[in-house]
């Protein structure tokens, strides 16, 4: 396919016309194989003093493409045999990852996303501007996120594995990981202007992120254990070489970083449930298109900063796009959408729904797949599991009388029949699921949402399920400390009432929790903040112990149920009954790793 140049400058010009008005500003370049195709800023790097965005000049921040560097770094260490990809990851660390599962964790799995890991939320602070010297030496100190599923079979996108990624790079290569990033990937391609470790020269020419309300954003940096997750500054210019880099197919083109064939692995679909859904490759994200194109892509974003870069080449082309403000977050993304619909012609599926036919071999039938699903990317074992409650993070399966099954919720809603190659497909044939079974539960894979799986949850899962358990005990514990300090005023002696106090401590610890997790951001949560809400549980605990011990005393010097007063029996019940249900409470924090401290990252 060949190119017009002026035919992209209309159609990139065009998608842009009325953006600006969310957009401080962006950066767009187009390649092919030979050159660049296109290339145009739009809006301001920096509004207050009037600097126009510059695919050249202005750098930006460009979050998870980040990921790319890295996994091409890892690939060059293959290249060299300085790396096995199917070894085990522990092989080439000072530290061991503990691994409950029975199948070792390799280095394809952290560039699918396919090792299991839990996913983690503590991997930004606010160290701005960021340490010209910041190293990953800390790896080994940093929360390390629990193997959850078997390695190498369900996709769940991970930033720790690809910082562990960066990092084993670090360890083999004997420099360190923005040094061998400058060393082996950055200079070849003469990408001037870029670097995981930024000198005064490259943050002088720093877009200005901004907020929803178009005001400057403060700043803020990954960790430096996360660095190869996200850590890259770039400019749109120098993304251009990278995305020749990937266009050109003979070994011997200029500024070449990787072999051919380890580009084609790394561009090749490598996990997923069904060829057809698209997947990851090596760091790559695929989509696949219409007669079987694929777009080979990769996002990223940062609080103010959002950038897309995406690969066809079978219509030998790449395009780059960046943008600085929260505002256009969506922005990236739809206009690769956009881009493809208007230049790669799609054809709608010729397969007709077969009415009934819901299964063939080891296919599951709609009613097999009833249930509720959770995207296979969120926290189950750290304090930030109660996070994931209000997320939109879920789907919902319905089966429905004539084989079909309607999926609601994220992903793909709509209606599916299955179409007797493994895969469920709408009536457009424009958006297909997968499903996988094994040890760890059922899987579904959705055609748009290829680096992170859903896996199906019990009832107990279910978050309609937990928020009312949660305000059930709101409302007792409401209840119980407006009781006890009513009561308490007219008789000071109730101010030793411990299921008193305890209502009272519970109150302000789910108080503490709401306030923290509601104002959460991309940095996580205060450790101290953390420490001192999680320390009102253990102080109910031990109130609680004190009151058994009273009560037990206290039991032994009762008399008869005959001889007692019909208000004395009903005061000692609730008694009973409350200190029990502040005991299930404990038992309850303890399932959304509440209880004590290991929870904290």
């Amino acid at each position: 396919m060949e190119w017009n140049t002026k035919e992209l400058s209309a159609f990139f010009d065009g998608y842009m016309t009325g953006k600006l008005d969310k957009t401080p500003g962006a950066v767009i370049i187009s390649v092919n194989s030979e050159g660049v195709l296109f290339s145009q800023g739009y809006g301001y790097a920096d509004k207050e003093h009037k600097l126009k965005a510059d695919p050249d000049s202005t750098v930006y921040r460009v979050g998870s493409i980040s990921k790319l560097f890295t996994s091409s770094a890892v690939m060059q260490l293959a290249e060299q045999e300085k790396i096995q990809l199917d070894a085990d990851i522990n092989d080439y660390l000072p530290f061991r990852i503990p691994n409950r599962k029975d199948h070792p964790i390799e280095l394809t799995h952290l560039l699918t996303h396919t090792a299991g890991f839990d996913d983690t939320a503590q991997i930004a602070d606010w160290n701005w501007p960021p340490s010209p010297d910041a190293g990953l030496e800390d790896f080994k100190n940093i929360y390390i996120p629990p193997i959850l599923r078997d390695p190498g079979v369900v996709k769940s996108y991970s930033n720790f594995g690809m910082s562990l990624a960066g990092y084993i790079v670090e360890r083999q290569s004997g420099v360190s990981f923005a040094q061998y990033i400058d060393d082996y990937i950055l200079q070849p391609l003469q990408m001037n202007n870029s670097s995981f470790r930024p000198k005064p020269a490259i943050l002088s020419q720093l877009a200005v992120p901004y907020g929803a309300d178009a005001e400057p954003m403060r700043e803020w940096n990954v960790k430096p254990a996360y660095i190869p997750a996200g850590g890259l500054f770039t400019t749109a210019s120098d993304m251009g070489k990278f995305m020749m880099s990937f266009l050109q197919e003979s070994d011997k083109a200029e500024q070449q970083i990787l072999q051919k064939d380890t580009r084609t692995k790394m561009m090749s679909l490598q996990s997923s449930f069904n060829p057809a859904l698209g997947g990851m490759g090596y760091g790559f994200v695929i989509q696949v298109w219409s007669k079987g194109t694929q777009i080979i892509w990769h996002d990223g974003g940062l609080p103010g900063w959002y950038s897309n870069l995406w690969l066809i080449p079978e219509k030998n082309i790449g395009v780059f796009v960046a943008v600085n403000g929260v505002g256009s977050s969506e922005l990236p993304y739809d206009l690769m959408n956009s881009f493809i619909n208007r230049f790669i012609p799609w054809t709608a599926t010729t397969t007709a729904p077969n009415s009934k036919q819901t299964s063939v071999s080891e296919a599951l039938s709609a009613e097999d797949l009833v249930g509720r699903y959770l995207i296979t990317r969120h926290t189950s074992e750290s304090v930030y599991k109660i996070a994931t409650l209000p997320q939109n993070i879920r789907v919902t399966v319905a089966a429905n009388e004539d084989g079909t099954i309607t999926v609601s919720g994220i992903g793909t809603p709509g209606t599916f029949f299955y179409d007797k190659s493994g895969r469920w497909k709408t009536l457009m044939g424009n958006s297909l699921l997968a499903s996988y079974k094994d040890r760890d539960g059922l899987f579904l894979q959705f055609s748009g949402s290829p680096a992170a799986d859903f896996q199906r949850i019990d009832w107990y899962e279910d978050e309609r399920f937990h928020w009312t358990i949660i305000a059930g005990f709101v409302l007792l514990f409401a209840v119980g400390t407006l009781v006890w300090t009513v009561i308490s005023l007219r008789n000071r002696s109730m101010w030793r009432s411990i299921p008193g106090i305890v209502c009272g401590i519970y109150v302000a610890f789910c108080v503490g929790v709401a306030v923290l997790f509601n104002g959460m951001n991309d940095t996580g949560i205060d450790q101290w903040s953390m420490a001192i809400v999680l320390s009102l549980p253990m102080i109910a605990a031990l109130l609680l112990a004190i009151e058994l011990i009273r009560w037990l005393k206290e039991r032994s010097k009762r008399k008869p149920l005959v001889e007692r007063r019909v208000w004395d029996i009903l005061l000692g019940s609730g008694r009973v009954l409350l200190i029990m249900l502040q005991t299930a409470f404990l038992l309850y924090l303890n399932y959304w790793n509440l209880l004590g401290w290991s929870g904290m990252e």
